[in-house]
């Protein structure tokens, strides 16, 4: 876990990295430019350094803006939960994925928000570990590659983990007012925890799909459609739908995203080869807890049926 000012001052680091790769190609030209580059992505040249240099210099020259951003940030993204507390590790499943997934990044990679649960563990995307800077910030914070093998390692270790189940086949599915979850297909997670004993935490966003509204270009959202079984899309959100993140630093979102953590649900731990109809079972039954929750808990404006694809 990294300090509170992680999401404001990764922007500016990456955002000076390619203003200062802009200047350094046009001074000293392109060669500059990829030593440089390359440097980083093999971790010669560390960043991280940097991200707590310039966090540590907000918050001498602009404490009362950076408190300000604190609390809108926890005003924006609030928490509530439907059981008691329990730390022993579990399994904590995201939904809806949206277009960046954005409640379960802040509130397990930052410590702006009221998550009860720390020092676990989020898995992200194998290929943001490819790029420079961002791999090594997510390491930092706590992200670890969605790999079948490193998120059961985690487990193991006795440490909760945190994943957006649905993954890159939600993002096109994010509609306001609906819950469209990619989860009959899913088995990987389901099969980890049978195999750790690991509890399963059904974890439900309310205004993750309304954060961002994509950019209507029908070109791109069919070529996207068809890039998303090959595990690949490419998300475009409306400067309208990005705006409102700037403005954080002075009112907090209009509408804020509501998070509610389920009750647990116990998985035994299974010796030898886990079965297909046992990974079924757990799916199933963890299914039929995530339509409970959302009964209970839906917003006014959400659809009655909770559709799980």
């Amino acid at each position: 876990m990294i300090s509170s000012l992680f999401p404001l001052s990764i922007f500016m680091l990456i955002g000076g990295f390619i203003a200062g790769s802009m200047a350094a190609f046009f001074v000293f030209g392109s060669v500059s430019v990829v030593m440089i580059s390359v440097c980083i992505w093999l971790g010669i040249i560390r960043m991280l350094p940097i991200v707590r240099w310039v966090e540590r210099w907000f918050r001498v020259f602009f404490p009362d803006e950076v408190t300000r951003f604190e609390k809108n940030v926890k005003g924006s993204l609030l928490v509530e939960t439907e059981s008691e507390e329990d730390t022993d590790p579990a399994i904590y499943l995201f939904h809806p994925h949206g277009m960046f997934a954005v409640a379960p990044a802040i509130h397990t990679l930052t410590e702006l928000t009221d998550w009860p649960v720390r020092g676990m563990k989020v898995a992200a995307a194998n290929w943001l570990f490819w790029f420079p800077v961002v791999g090594e910030v997510l390491e930092a914070a706590g992200g670890i590659p969605a790999k079948y093998e490193t998120m059961k390692e985690t487990l193991v270790e006795g440490k909760s983990l945190a994943v957006a189940i649905g993954g890159i086949d939600e993002i096109l599915e994010s509609s306001p007012g609906r819950m469209r979850l990619a989860l009959s297909r899913r088995r990987g997670v389901f099969k980890m925890a049978l195999e750790t004993g690991t509890a399963l935490v059904p974890v439900l966003t309310y205004g993750e799909n309304e954060l961002y509204t994509p950019i209507g270009w029908g070109w791109l959202d069919a070529l996207n459609r068809r890039l998303v079984p090959l595990g690949v899309c490419f998300p475009v959100p409306s400067l309208t739908s990005c705006w409102k993140w700037l403005r954080l630093i002075d009112r907090p979102l209009r509408s804020p995203l509501r998070t509610v953590i389920g009750a647990r649900i116990a998985v035994e731990k299974m010796e030898g080869v886990v079965e297909e109809e046992a990974v079924v079972e757990l799916r199933e039954r963890y299914s039929a807890a995530l339509r409970e929750l959302y009964a209970e808990t839906r917003s006014a404006e959400y659809s009655e049926e909770l559709e799980i694809l």
